[in-house]
């Protein structure tokens, strides 16, 4: 007998992928095995057992296999982010350490068996690691995990502690993002950062109305010309309680700190919430919000106002109120519009994300079919189900995206979302003008929002206004001056455009889960660079990933400028590079 950490996984409704398609589904399984066994390796563990589709390893301690778990993870995320709905693939991971026995090259034990179920126990694109193997990380480590409780597992007589990692923990809208500052905007005197309140509910479930009402708060006051919000990727990012004030206003570059916490049942509601000065670490408002569910709309508005007229006064407090947008006359509709954006942040990486967002949208416009919120969130959320599930909607599907989202701005056409996607709309069809016009209108309309500044930075690029790009890229830095894969992925690619080859590849090489674009994108500053046997060996692994031709990533991808098409052209001859 010895000691041994075992990580079990494998893939998630292998046989019915199987059963639809045999041949993409073991071509798929063949290129995500070659990075599982890389990534296993580079933690110095040995895969001991495969058979179908289950890949079982070892490590000499829980520390590095827990790492090679997240890894693998990770990895499978950017790869299902990129790829087509039949090479899409999830695995599910358990881990567990003990005692094992070795025997004609294989390795025994409960400690494997107890491995394997908490595999089949884990949600997909999760992992499930047991109180033996959590006990021997380091305290960095346990940080991604979360305590799940006793459970128990088949044919194991004793209930077994479990701890769990979820691609929510490092993915989402914004990509990865962490507390370390990478810009120094002024602090300025409205200058403020709004937390995420905290779920005093005992529903965990609950957790969806907290921070959805935390970004209501963000949308509502970065409205005023004089308010400088922090986004909520960066803001969100301090709402463990681990930071003082002043630590976090000299982080985030702000004057202010809103924070609370949130009780809500069925009906109820009701907000504590504190305004901190960071500069002198003192509170120096206070107050209790409470409503009926029914009213949660003037509440936030209220919440908001008072906020306000703490920092910039009455006068501002009320324009604040005043642009504010309808509510929708069912609060039920409201209720599912936050429950289905708590999914929908990750649906990019998650199918089972991608459809709860979806059903959640849909069941909102069908409580309120004229509510252009929802109309906008579900055209959002159908794009990133389709890709998950191309049958899931008729040929017709796009026609009748473009017409909801064209409801929805006849409604009210300064819902910021609905412009944001009514922008990209546009810009697919070349309609440059136009979509700029839109995209601008929602970046004025949410401030504070990276994910829609950043859409405008991408439209910039597109039509090749550099200089306007790196204006609205200062800005974002501003909002979010800890960084994010998104303002990589604008910045690393404004430095290509701007012939900035050297940074270029650095900056876009710092992105945690790089799309298939990003890669591109450091192989053509890699090719430019001179170093064209990398890229082209780049380019082949691009290619070898996600299953498709380089070329047909830019099938989506419309530059205005010809000489912007011509930068990029050779990218696609690549393979005749000697």
């Amino acid at each position: 007998m010895r000691k041994a950490t075992v990580m079990a996984l494998d893939v998630v409704g292998f046989s019915k992928m199987m059963g639809e398609n045999p041949e993409t589904t073991v071509e798929t399984l063949s290129a995500r095995r070659k990075n599982v066994h890389a990534l296993i390796k580079n933690h110095n563990g040995k895969v001991f057992n495969e058979a179908g589709d289950s890949i079982v390893s070892e490590f000499a301690s829980s520390e590095p296999a827990a790492l090679s778990a997240i890894d693998i993870q990770t990895d499978m995320a950017r790869l299902n982010m990129g790829s087509a709905a039949n090479r899409k693939m999830l695995f599910r991971i358990g881990i567990h350490h003990g005692d094992v026995m070795d025997s004609d090259g294989n390795v025994f034990g409960d400690t494997v068996n107890i491995a394997a179920r908490l595999e089949a126990a884990s949600s997909p694109e999760g992992v499930y690691i047991s109180k033996n193997a959590q006990e021997n990380l380091t305290a960095k480590t346990k940080e991604n995990f979360e305590y799940v409780g006793p459970i128990s597992l088949k044919n194991i007589s004793e209930r077994t502690e479990v701890f769990v990692w979820s691609p929510g923990h490092q993915t989402g809208r914004y990509g990865f993002s962490d507390t370390e500052k990478i810009s120094e905007p002024e602090v300025v005197p409205g200058s403020l950062a709004i937390l995420e309140l905290k779920n005093l509910s005992s529903d965990e479930e609950q957790q969806y109305f907290c921070e959805g009402v935390s970004e209501g708060l963000i949308n509502t006051l970065s409205r005023y010309k004089s308010l400088r919000v922090t986004s909520s990727n960066a803001s969100f990012s301090f709402s463990a309680g681990k930071h003082s004030p002043k630590e976090i206003g000299t982080a985030l570059s702000v004057r202010y700190i809103l924070s609370g916490s949130v009780r809500s049942t069925t009906s109820r509601i009701r907000i504590n919430i504190k305004l901190d000065n960071t500069e002198t670490n003192h509170t120096i408002w206070s107050e209790k919000f409470e409503s009926s569910k029914d009213d949660l709309w003037d509440l936030e508005e209220n919440l908001a106002s008072s906020v306000a007229y703490q920092i910039v006064g009455q006068v501002e407090a009320d324009e604040i109120r005043s642009s504010a947008n309808k509510p929708p006359e069912d609060a039920r509709a409201y209720d599912l519009v936050l429950k289905g954006l708590k999914h929908h942040r990750n649906s990019i990486t998650s199918y089972g994300d991608a459809e709860k967002a979806y059903t959640l949208f849909s069941r909102a416009l069908e409580l309120e079919p004229n509510y252009p919120r929802a109309m906008a969130w579900k055209v959002c959320s159908m794009a990133n189900y389709q890709n998950w599930a191309p049958n899931a909607f008729p040929d017709t599907w796009i026609d009748d995206a473009d017409l909801l989202i064209e409801r929805a701005l006849e409604i009210d056409p300064d819902d910021a979302e609905a412009n944001r996607i009514m922008g990209s709309i546009q810009r697919a069809k070349g309609n440059f003008d136009l979509s700029i016009r839109h995209h601008k209108h929602a970046a004025e309309l949410c401030p504070s929002d990276l994910y829609i500044s950043s859409k405008l930075c991408e439209v910039f690029m597109y039509d090749g206004r550099l200089e306007e790009t790196e204006k609205e890229l200062t800005r974002a830095k501003e909002i979010n001056p800890t960084g994010s894969d998104l303002l990589l992925q604008i910045e690393g690619t404004l430095k290509f455009w701007q012939e900035d080859y050297t940074t270029s590849r650095i900056l876009l090489n710092e992105i945690r889960i790089p799309s298939p674009m990003t890669l591109f994108f450091i192989a053509a500053a890699e090719f430019y660079i001179g170093e064209k046997e990398t890229a082209k060996t780049r380019m082949a692994k691009i290619e070898s990933d996600y299953g498709i031709p380089v070329q047909r990533l830019f099938d989506g991808e419309s530059y205005r400028l010809e000489d912007m098409k011509a930068k990029i052209a050779p990218m696609f001859l690549i393979k005749q590079v000697a």
